[in-house]
């Protein structure tokens, strides 16, 4: 992140911090949750912050799973479903 100097017509210069645009995409997106969605989005970043991401972590059994999934995928025996593929799976279902 950089500073960023601007102005205002009342009050002269101004600093302000300038965001990533990948974390201005993720605030623009919070902006349009709910409240409650909002707050949890915030203390899921303040935990990241604090380095205490406790709260989000995984659970032992899902980082077996996780990597189970993941040799899967490397060594060719499974694979991701297309676009097109969630898009039939979902028509299917009738959403």
């Amino acid at each position: 992140m950089e500073l960023i100097p601007g102005s205002t017509p009342d009050s002269g210069l101004v600093l302000y911090w300038a965001m990533t645009k990948l974390l201005e995409q993720a605030i623009s997106q919070v902006r349009e949750l709910s409240e409650a969605e909002q707050d949890a989005a915030a203390e899921a970043i303040f935990a990241h912050i604090s380095g205490d991401d406790r709260r989000f972590g995984l659970t032992p059994e899902q980082v077996r799973d996780v990597e189970r999934i993941r040799k899967a995928l490397s060594d060719g025996t499974s694979r991701l479903a297309t676009d097109e593929e969630i898009a039939e799976f979902w028509k299917k279902l009738g959403a």
